[in-house]
């Protein structure tokens, strides 16, 4: 079995920097739909 770890570490890179993305779009989002929440019951819609 040839294991490359240079591809090892490659992949791990890439992994971690999407996880990476992935949490900050997810806060992002998460932050939007709180200040959405908060303005919806300013209004009193629901």
């Amino acid at each position: 079995m040839n294991f490359n770890l240079n591809d090892f570490i490659l992949e791990i890179t890439i992994l971690t920097q999407m996880i990476k993305i992935l949490h900050t779009a997810t806060w992002h989002l998460g932050k939007r739909f709180q200040y959405f929440l908060s303005r919806m019951k300013e209004q009193n819609i629901y």
